[in-house]
Protein backbone atom coordinates (compact mmCIF):
# COMPACT_ATOMS: atom_id res chain seq x y z
CA UNK A 1 0.00 0.00 0.00
CA UNK A 2 1.41 3.38 -0.98
CA UNK A 3 0.82 6.59 0.93
CA UNK A 4 2.04 9.56 -1.10
CA UNK A 5 0.68 12.06 1.45
CA UNK A 6 3.05 10.66 4.06
CA UNK A 7 6.01 10.94 1.70
CA UNK A 8 5.29 14.60 1.11
CA UNK A 9 4.94 15.65 4.73
CA UNK A 10 7.42 13.53 6.68
CA UNK A 11 10.09 16.16 6.09
CA UNK A 12 7.86 18.67 7.90
CA UNK A 13 7.41 16.14 10.68
CA UNK A 14 11.15 15.83 11.19
CA UNK A 15 11.66 19.59 11.25
CA UNK A 16 8.85 19.95 13.77
CA UNK A 17 10.26 17.48 16.27
CA UNK A 18 14.00 17.64 15.63
CA UNK A 19 14.51 19.07 19.11
CA UNK A 20 11.91 16.93 20.84
CA UNK A 21 13.65 13.54 20.89
CA UNK A 22 12.86 11.94 24.23
CA UNK A 23 12.10 14.28 27.16
CA UNK A 24 8.33 14.32 26.68
CA UNK A 25 6.58 15.68 29.77
CA UNK A 26 3.59 13.70 31.00
CA UNK A 27 0.38 15.54 30.00
CA UNK A 28 -2.24 16.67 32.49
CA UNK A 29 -4.92 14.04 33.10
CA UNK A 30 -8.26 14.46 34.88
CA UNK A 31 -11.02 12.06 35.83
CA UNK A 32 -14.68 12.76 36.54
CA UNK A 33 -15.71 12.18 40.15
CA UNK A 34 -19.18 11.73 41.64
CA UNK A 35 -20.22 13.93 44.58
CA UNK A 36 -20.77 10.82 46.69
CA UNK A 37 -17.11 9.84 46.14
CA UNK A 38 -15.62 13.12 47.45
CA UNK A 39 -13.40 12.95 50.55
CA UNK A 40 -14.88 14.55 53.67
CA UNK A 41 -12.31 17.38 53.59
CA UNK A 42 -13.35 18.37 50.06
CA UNK A 43 -17.08 18.20 50.89
CA UNK A 44 -16.46 20.43 53.92
CA UNK A 45 -14.56 22.99 51.85
CA UNK A 46 -17.39 23.18 49.30
CA UNK A 47 -20.03 23.50 52.03
CA UNK A 48 -18.15 26.33 53.74
CA UNK A 49 -17.58 28.24 50.50
CA UNK A 50 -21.07 27.71 49.06
CA UNK A 51 -23.56 26.71 51.79
CA UNK A 52 -26.49 26.65 49.34
CA UNK A 53 -24.54 25.67 46.24
CA UNK A 54 -25.40 22.81 43.90
CA UNK A 55 -22.54 20.77 42.45
CA UNK A 56 -22.75 20.52 38.65
CA UNK A 57 -19.49 18.79 37.79
CA UNK A 58 -16.36 17.49 39.57
CA UNK A 59 -12.97 16.63 38.09
CA UNK A 60 -9.85 15.40 39.87
CA UNK A 61 -6.38 15.87 38.42
CA UNK A 62 -4.60 12.50 38.59
CA UNK A 63 -1.53 13.43 36.56
CA UNK A 64 0.20 16.77 36.09
CA UNK A 65 1.70 19.58 38.15
CA UNK A 66 -1.41 19.87 40.37
CA UNK A 67 -2.01 16.15 40.89
CA UNK A 68 -4.74 15.51 43.47
CA UNK A 69 -6.44 18.88 42.98
CA UNK A 70 -10.23 19.02 42.53
CA UNK A 71 -11.96 21.31 40.01
CA UNK A 72 -15.60 21.75 40.98
CA UNK A 73 -18.35 23.55 39.05
CA UNK A 74 -21.03 24.92 41.41
CA UNK A 75 -24.29 26.83 40.90
CA UNK A 76 -25.07 29.25 43.71
CA UNK A 77 -27.42 32.25 44.00
CA UNK A 78 -27.98 32.68 40.28
CA UNK A 79 -24.36 32.24 39.20
CA UNK A 80 -22.06 29.36 38.21
CA UNK A 81 -18.55 29.16 39.66
CA UNK A 82 -15.44 27.08 39.02
CA UNK A 83 -13.62 26.26 42.25
CA UNK A 84 -10.13 24.79 42.61
CA UNK A 85 -9.60 22.83 45.84
CA UNK A 86 -6.32 21.33 47.08
CA UNK A 87 -6.13 17.68 48.23
CA UNK A 88 -5.98 19.03 51.80
CA UNK A 89 -9.33 20.82 51.40
CA UNK A 90 -8.09 24.39 50.85
CA UNK A 91 -9.93 26.56 48.33
CA UNK A 92 -7.18 27.73 45.96
CA UNK A 93 -9.22 29.83 43.51
CA UNK A 94 -12.86 30.69 42.82
CA UNK A 95 -14.05 32.34 39.60
CA UNK A 96 -17.45 32.99 38.09
CA UNK A 97 -17.83 31.37 34.67
CA UNK A 98 -21.52 31.96 33.84
CA UNK A 99 -24.96 33.07 34.92
CA UNK A 100 -27.40 30.37 35.99
CA UNK A 101 -30.62 29.78 34.10
CA UNK A 102 -34.00 30.03 35.80
CA UNK A 103 -34.98 27.26 38.17
CA UNK A 104 -36.13 24.17 36.38
CA UNK A 105 -33.37 24.50 33.80
CA UNK A 106 -32.01 21.07 34.67
CA UNK A 107 -28.55 22.28 35.62
CA UNK A 108 -28.09 24.28 32.40
CA UNK A 109 -26.26 27.59 32.45
CA UNK A 110 -26.04 30.87 30.64
CA UNK A 111 -22.70 31.99 29.25
CA UNK A 112 -21.30 35.33 30.36
CA UNK A 113 -19.51 35.95 27.07
CA UNK A 114 -22.13 36.79 24.45
CA UNK A 115 -19.61 37.88 21.81
CA UNK A 116 -18.48 34.39 20.73
CA UNK A 117 -17.97 33.81 17.01
CA UNK A 118 -19.11 30.52 15.53
CA UNK A 119 -18.14 28.92 12.22
CA UNK A 120 -21.23 28.60 10.01
CA UNK A 121 -19.72 28.49 6.52
CA UNK A 122 -18.26 25.09 5.68
CA UNK A 123 -17.74 25.50 1.89
CA UNK A 124 -20.10 22.64 1.13
CA UNK A 125 -19.70 23.06 -2.62
CA UNK A 126 -16.06 21.94 -2.36
CA UNK A 127 -16.78 18.80 -0.34
CA UNK A 128 -17.39 15.20 -1.33
CA UNK A 129 -19.36 12.99 1.07
CA UNK A 130 -19.78 9.34 1.99
CA UNK A 131 -22.58 7.75 3.99
CA UNK A 132 -20.15 5.26 5.55
CA UNK A 133 -17.01 5.93 7.58
CA UNK A 134 -15.81 7.25 10.90
CA UNK A 135 -13.44 9.68 12.52
CA UNK A 136 -11.88 9.39 15.94
CA UNK A 137 -15.02 10.35 17.87
CA UNK A 138 -17.97 9.57 15.59
CA UNK A 139 -18.94 6.45 13.63
CA UNK A 140 -21.26 6.05 10.64
CA UNK A 141 -20.60 2.31 10.31
CA UNK A 142 -23.85 0.28 10.33
CA UNK A 143 -24.34 -1.68 13.52
CA UNK A 144 -22.39 0.72 15.72
CA UNK A 145 -24.46 1.27 18.86
CA UNK A 146 -24.16 3.04 22.20
CA UNK A 147 -26.46 3.06 25.21
CA UNK A 148 -26.40 5.95 27.71
CA UNK A 149 -28.49 5.97 30.87
CA UNK A 150 -29.32 7.81 34.07
CA UNK A 151 -31.57 6.71 36.93
CA UNK A 152 -34.73 7.56 34.97
CA UNK A 153 -33.66 7.98 31.33
CA UNK A 154 -32.23 5.67 28.68
CA UNK A 155 -31.12 6.53 25.15
CA UNK A 156 -30.13 3.93 22.54
CA UNK A 157 -28.21 5.33 19.55
CA UNK A 158 -27.73 2.96 16.60
CA UNK A 159 -26.23 3.42 13.14
CA UNK A 160 -28.72 1.78 10.78
CA UNK A 161 -27.96 -0.09 7.56
CA UNK A 162 -30.08 2.54 5.81
CA UNK A 163 -29.44 5.74 3.88
CA UNK A 164 -31.50 8.77 2.94
CA UNK A 165 -30.82 11.38 0.28
CA UNK A 166 -30.93 14.97 1.53
CA UNK A 167 -30.58 17.29 -1.45
CA UNK A 168 -27.66 15.91 -3.45
CA UNK A 169 -26.05 14.10 -0.50
CA UNK A 170 -26.66 10.46 0.43
CA UNK A 171 -26.65 10.37 4.22
CA UNK A 172 -26.49 7.63 6.85
CA UNK A 173 -29.51 7.16 9.12
CA UNK A 174 -28.73 7.07 12.85
CA UNK A 175 -31.66 6.21 15.10
CA UNK A 176 -32.08 7.48 18.66
CA UNK A 177 -34.68 5.90 20.96
CA UNK A 178 -35.27 7.76 24.21
CA UNK A 179 -37.19 6.34 27.17
CA UNK A 180 -38.16 7.77 30.55
CA UNK A 181 -39.00 5.44 33.43
CA UNK A 182 -39.24 2.60 30.92
CA UNK A 183 -41.71 4.40 28.63
CA UNK A 184 -40.76 5.41 25.07
CA UNK A 185 -40.93 9.21 24.68
CA UNK A 186 -39.06 9.93 21.43
CA UNK A 187 -37.65 8.24 18.34
CA UNK A 188 -35.51 10.32 15.97
CA UNK A 189 -33.90 9.42 12.66
CA UNK A 190 -30.82 11.58 12.20
CA UNK A 191 -29.06 12.09 8.88
CA UNK A 192 -25.26 12.27 8.76
CA UNK A 193 -22.50 12.07 6.13
CA UNK A 194 -18.71 12.19 6.44
CA UNK A 195 -16.47 14.43 4.33
CA UNK A 196 -14.03 12.22 2.45
CA UNK A 197 -11.21 14.77 2.49
CA UNK A 198 -11.31 15.95 6.13
CA UNK A 199 -13.22 13.33 8.12
CA UNK A 200 -15.69 15.98 9.33
CA UNK A 201 -19.08 14.41 10.10
CA UNK A 202 -21.94 16.65 8.95
CA UNK A 203 -25.49 16.77 10.30
CA UNK A 204 -28.15 17.10 7.56
CA UNK A 205 -31.31 16.96 9.65
CA UNK A 206 -33.67 14.66 11.52
CA UNK A 207 -37.15 13.20 11.57
CA UNK A 208 -38.74 13.11 15.02
CA UNK A 209 -41.64 11.17 16.51
CA UNK A 210 -42.74 12.20 20.01
CA UNK A 211 -44.57 9.49 21.97
CA UNK A 212 -47.07 9.45 24.82
CA UNK A 213 -48.75 6.28 26.06
CA UNK A 214 -47.31 4.40 23.09
CA UNK A 215 -48.74 6.77 20.47
CA UNK A 216 -47.11 9.45 18.27
CA UNK A 217 -48.26 12.87 19.48
CA UNK A 218 -45.86 15.24 17.71
CA UNK A 219 -42.73 15.82 15.66
CA UNK A 220 -40.86 18.53 17.57
CA UNK A 221 -37.39 19.53 16.38
CA UNK A 222 -37.61 17.97 12.89
CA UNK A 223 -35.65 19.71 10.11
CA UNK A 224 -33.79 19.01 6.85
CA UNK A 225 -30.80 20.76 5.31
CA UNK A 226 -32.44 20.81 1.84
CA UNK A 227 -35.37 22.93 3.04
CA UNK A 228 -35.67 26.73 2.93
CA UNK A 229 -33.40 28.63 5.34
CA UNK A 230 -31.73 25.40 6.50
CA UNK A 231 -28.08 24.34 6.26
CA UNK A 232 -26.04 21.36 7.42
CA UNK A 233 -23.54 21.80 10.23
CA UNK A 234 -20.66 19.76 11.67
CA UNK A 235 -21.59 17.34 14.44
CA UNK A 236 -17.98 16.16 14.90
CA UNK A 237 -14.86 17.55 13.18
CA UNK A 238 -12.29 15.14 11.75
CA UNK A 239 -9.51 17.09 13.45
CA UNK A 240 -10.48 18.26 16.93
CA UNK A 241 -9.01 21.63 17.94
CA UNK A 242 -9.29 22.89 21.49
CA UNK A 243 -11.48 26.01 21.59
CA UNK A 244 -12.99 25.46 18.14
CA UNK A 245 -16.62 26.68 17.81
CA UNK A 246 -19.00 25.64 15.08
CA UNK A 247 -22.69 25.26 14.30
CA UNK A 248 -24.04 21.72 14.35
CA UNK A 249 -27.38 22.53 12.71
CA UNK A 250 -28.86 25.65 11.13
CA UNK A 251 -32.63 25.86 10.75
CA UNK A 252 -35.38 28.19 11.97
CA UNK A 253 -36.20 25.71 14.76
CA UNK A 254 -32.73 24.22 15.35
CA UNK A 255 -29.51 26.21 15.90
CA UNK A 256 -27.33 24.03 18.13
CA UNK A 257 -23.64 24.86 18.20
CA UNK A 258 -20.62 23.28 19.88
CA UNK A 259 -17.36 24.38 21.48
CA UNK A 260 -14.52 21.98 22.30
CA UNK A 261 -13.54 22.89 25.88
CA UNK A 262 -11.22 19.98 26.78
CA UNK A 263 -9.26 17.35 24.84
CA UNK A 264 -7.57 15.30 27.57
CA UNK A 265 -10.50 14.11 29.70
CA UNK A 266 -10.51 10.79 31.53
CA UNK A 267 -14.03 9.65 32.42
CA UNK A 268 -15.35 6.64 34.28
CA UNK A 269 -18.75 5.28 33.26
CA UNK A 270 -20.63 2.05 34.05
CA UNK A 271 -19.14 0.70 30.79
CA UNK A 272 -15.56 1.42 31.85
CA UNK A 273 -12.94 4.16 32.12
CA UNK A 274 -12.05 6.07 28.95
CA UNK A 275 -8.94 8.19 28.40
CA UNK A 276 -8.10 10.98 25.93
CA UNK A 277 -11.74 12.01 25.63
CA UNK A 278 -12.98 15.40 24.48
CA UNK A 279 -15.59 17.51 26.25
CA UNK A 280 -17.99 19.62 24.21
CA UNK A 281 -20.17 22.50 25.41
CA UNK A 282 -23.37 22.92 23.39
CA UNK A 283 -25.47 26.09 23.27
CA UNK A 284 -28.16 27.58 21.05
CA UNK A 285 -29.17 31.19 20.29
CA UNK A 286 -32.75 29.90 20.26
CA UNK A 287 -32.42 28.94 23.95
CA UNK A 288 -30.54 31.75 25.71
CA UNK A 289 -29.36 30.49 29.06
CA UNK A 290 -28.98 26.84 28.10
CA UNK A 291 -25.67 24.95 28.15
CA UNK A 292 -25.28 21.20 27.75
CA UNK A 293 -22.03 19.30 28.36
CA UNK A 294 -21.15 16.13 26.45
CA UNK A 295 -18.10 13.85 26.46
CA UNK A 296 -16.84 11.72 23.55
CA UNK A 297 -14.36 8.83 23.77
CA UNK A 298 -11.99 7.69 20.98
CA UNK A 299 -13.36 4.74 19.01
CA UNK A 300 -16.68 4.84 20.88
CA UNK A 301 -18.34 8.23 20.50
CA UNK A 302 -20.74 9.80 23.00
CA UNK A 303 -20.18 8.46 26.54
CA UNK A 304 -21.77 11.25 28.57
CA UNK A 305 -24.67 13.66 27.96
CA UNK A 306 -25.38 15.67 31.11
CA UNK A 307 -26.31 12.96 33.68
CA UNK A 308 -26.58 10.18 31.09
CA UNK A 309 -23.53 7.87 31.12
CA UNK A 310 -22.44 5.07 28.79
CA UNK A 311 -23.60 1.63 29.93
CA UNK A 312 -22.95 -0.42 26.76
CA UNK A 313 -21.53 -0.13 23.25
CA UNK A 314 -20.89 -2.31 20.22
CA UNK A 315 -19.13 -1.68 16.94
CA UNK A 316 -20.42 -2.18 13.42
CA UNK A 317 -20.04 -5.50 11.66
CA UNK A 318 -19.21 -6.13 8.00
CA UNK A 319 -19.88 -3.19 5.68
CA UNK A 320 -20.05 -2.96 1.91
CA UNK A 321 -18.09 -0.01 0.52
CA UNK A 322 -17.74 1.54 -2.93
CA UNK A 323 -14.49 1.40 -4.91
CA UNK A 324 -14.36 5.21 -4.95
CA UNK A 325 -14.43 5.24 -1.12
CA UNK A 326 -11.28 3.13 -0.76
CA UNK A 327 -7.93 4.78 0.03
CA UNK A 328 -6.18 5.77 -3.21
CA UNK A 329 -3.40 3.17 -2.90
CA UNK A 330 -5.80 0.32 -2.12
CA UNK A 331 -8.09 1.23 -5.03
CA UNK A 332 -5.14 1.36 -7.42
CA UNK A 333 -3.85 -2.07 -6.39
CA UNK A 334 -7.33 -3.59 -6.55
CA UNK A 335 -7.88 -2.30 -10.10
CA UNK A 336 -4.49 -3.66 -11.15
CA UNK A 337 -5.24 -7.13 -9.80
CA UNK A 338 -8.72 -7.16 -11.31
CA UNK A 339 -7.23 -6.49 -14.75
CA UNK A 340 -10.07 -6.36 -17.26
CA UNK A 341 -12.52 -7.74 -14.72
CA UNK A 342 -15.13 -5.61 -12.95
CA UNK A 343 -15.13 -5.09 -9.18
CA UNK A 344 -18.74 -5.75 -8.17
CA UNK A 345 -18.56 -5.82 -4.36
CA UNK A 346 -16.10 -4.80 -1.65
CA UNK A 347 -16.65 -5.83 1.94
CA UNK A 348 -14.94 -4.13 4.84
CA UNK A 349 -14.74 -5.97 8.15
CA UNK A 350 -14.45 -3.87 11.28
CA UNK A 351 -12.40 -5.85 13.77
CA UNK A 352 -13.39 -5.51 17.42
CA UNK A 353 -10.18 -3.89 18.58
CA UNK A 354 -10.53 -0.74 20.62
CA UNK A 355 -8.43 2.17 19.40
CA UNK A 356 -6.55 0.26 16.70
CA UNK A 357 -7.61 -0.03 13.08
CA UNK A 358 -8.27 -3.31 11.28
CA UNK A 359 -5.29 -2.79 8.96
CA UNK A 360 -1.99 -1.19 9.95
CA UNK A 361 0.37 -1.16 6.96
CA UNK A 362 3.89 0.25 6.96
CA UNK A 363 3.55 3.35 4.77
CA UNK A 364 6.91 5.14 4.97
CA UNK A 365 10.54 4.69 6.05
CA UNK A 366 13.16 7.11 7.31
CA UNK A 367 16.96 6.83 7.28
CA UNK A 368 18.99 8.97 9.68
CA UNK A 369 22.58 9.94 8.91
CA UNK A 370 25.42 12.38 9.63
CA UNK A 371 26.04 13.46 6.04
CA UNK A 372 22.89 13.70 3.94
CA UNK A 373 24.65 14.22 0.60
CA UNK A 374 26.89 11.15 0.98
CA UNK A 375 23.97 9.01 2.08
CA UNK A 376 21.87 10.17 -0.87
CA UNK A 377 24.62 9.18 -3.31
CA UNK A 378 25.09 5.82 -1.62
CA UNK A 379 21.44 4.72 -1.85
CA UNK A 380 20.94 6.29 -5.26
CA UNK A 381 23.83 4.28 -6.72
CA UNK A 382 23.00 1.13 -4.74
CA UNK A 383 19.30 0.74 -5.56
CA UNK A 384 18.70 3.28 -8.33
CA UNK A 385 16.25 5.20 -6.11
CA UNK A 386 15.18 8.66 -7.28
CA UNK A 387 16.19 11.06 -4.52
CA UNK A 388 15.22 14.73 -4.37
CA UNK A 389 17.12 16.90 -1.90
CA UNK A 390 15.16 19.42 0.18
CA UNK A 391 17.28 21.12 2.86
CA UNK A 392 18.14 18.77 5.74
CA UNK A 393 15.96 16.03 4.27
CA UNK A 394 15.78 14.23 0.94
CA UNK A 395 12.67 12.50 -0.39
CA UNK A 396 13.11 8.96 -1.74
CA UNK A 397 11.04 7.44 -4.53
CA UNK A 398 11.69 3.71 -4.74
CA UNK A 399 9.88 3.52 -8.10
CA UNK A 400 7.69 0.59 -7.01
CA UNK A 401 3.91 0.45 -7.18
CA UNK A 402 3.89 -2.34 -4.57
CA UNK A 403 6.43 -0.86 -2.15
CA UNK A 404 6.65 2.33 -0.12
CA UNK A 405 8.73 5.50 -0.33
CA UNK A 406 10.76 7.25 2.34
CA UNK A 407 13.26 9.97 3.12
CA UNK A 408 16.80 10.59 4.34
CA UNK A 409 17.42 13.12 7.09
CA UNK A 410 20.30 14.61 9.04
CA UNK A 411 19.00 15.79 12.43
CA UNK A 412 22.14 17.71 13.37
CA UNK A 413 22.29 15.97 16.76
CA UNK A 414 22.24 12.47 18.22
CA UNK A 415 21.03 9.96 17.26
CA UNK A 416 22.51 10.12 13.77
CA UNK A 417 22.35 6.54 12.54
CA UNK A 418 18.94 4.91 12.61
CA UNK A 419 16.22 3.50 10.41
CA UNK A 420 12.56 4.07 11.31
CA UNK A 421 9.35 2.94 9.68
CA UNK A 422 5.95 4.66 9.94
CA UNK A 423 2.87 2.52 10.50
CA UNK A 424 -0.54 3.81 9.46
CA UNK A 425 -3.15 3.57 12.24
CA UNK A 426 -6.75 4.65 12.79
CA UNK A 427 -6.16 6.07 16.28
CA UNK A 428 -2.71 7.36 17.19
CA UNK A 429 -3.39 7.94 20.88
CA UNK A 430 -5.14 4.59 21.19
CA UNK A 431 -2.10 2.94 19.62
CA UNK A 432 0.27 4.76 22.01
CA UNK A 433 -1.85 3.67 24.97
CA UNK A 434 -1.49 0.08 23.79
CA UNK A 435 2.27 0.57 23.29
CA UNK A 436 2.65 1.60 26.93
CA UNK A 437 0.38 -1.16 28.20
CA UNK A 438 2.69 -3.64 26.44
CA UNK A 439 5.84 -2.14 27.97
CA UNK A 440 6.88 0.34 25.25
CA UNK A 441 7.39 4.08 25.70
CA UNK A 442 5.96 7.17 23.99
CA UNK A 443 8.75 9.39 22.63
CA UNK A 444 6.67 12.04 20.85
CA UNK A 445 2.92 12.21 21.39
CA UNK A 446 0.29 12.88 18.70
CA UNK A 447 1.43 15.90 16.70
CA UNK A 448 -0.55 17.57 13.94
CA UNK A 449 0.78 18.33 10.49
CA UNK A 450 -1.87 20.96 9.57
CA UNK A 451 -4.25 19.86 6.85
CA UNK A 452 -2.47 16.56 6.30
CA UNK A 453 -2.51 14.29 9.32
CA UNK A 454 -0.91 13.39 12.64
CA UNK A 455 2.21 11.49 13.65
CA UNK A 456 3.87 10.13 16.80
CA UNK A 457 7.00 8.20 17.79
CA UNK A 458 7.43 5.37 20.28
CA UNK A 459 10.19 2.98 21.34
CA UNK A 460 9.62 -0.77 21.57
CA UNK A 461 10.93 -3.16 24.24
CA UNK A 462 14.46 -3.07 22.75
CA UNK A 463 14.55 0.69 22.24
CA UNK A 464 13.82 0.65 18.50
CA UNK A 465 12.06 3.84 17.38
CA UNK A 466 8.87 3.41 15.35
CA UNK A 467 6.64 6.12 13.87
CA UNK A 468 2.85 6.23 13.67
CA UNK A 469 0.87 8.09 11.04
CA UNK A 470 -2.78 8.93 10.46
CA UNK A 471 -3.66 10.71 7.24
CA UNK A 472 -6.59 13.15 7.35
CA UNK A 473 -7.51 12.11 3.80
CA UNK A 474 -7.88 8.32 3.99
CA UNK A 475 -10.34 8.16 1.08
CA UNK A 476 -8.77 10.28 -1.63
Amino acid sequence: MRCTGVRIVIMLVMLTVAGAWGAVEAPEKKVTVKASELPTTIKKAIKEAFPRGKILRIEKEVQGKDSGQYDVEIRSEGKVYEVEISPAGRVIETKQISEAAEEGGGGKTKAVDGSMKWTDNFQMEKRSFSATGRNRFFSLEPGHQIVIESKSEKVIIKVLDETKKIGDVVTRVVEERESEDGELVEVSRNFFAICKATGDVFYFGEEVDDYKDGKVVGHGGAWRADKKNCKAGIIMPGTVLLGARHYQEMAPNAMDRAEVIADDVTMTTPAGTFKNCIRVKETSPLEPGAICYKTYAPGIGLIQDEDLLLTASSKGAETTVALKDLPKGAAKRLKKRAGRGKVSKIEKKNLQRKGVGAFNPVVHFEIGCRDSEKTQRFYGQLFGWRIQSAGPAAMISTGSEEGIDGHITSLGHEPHQYVTVYVQVEDIQGSLDKVESLGGKTLVGPTEVPGMGHFAWFSDLDGNTIGLWKDLDRSE
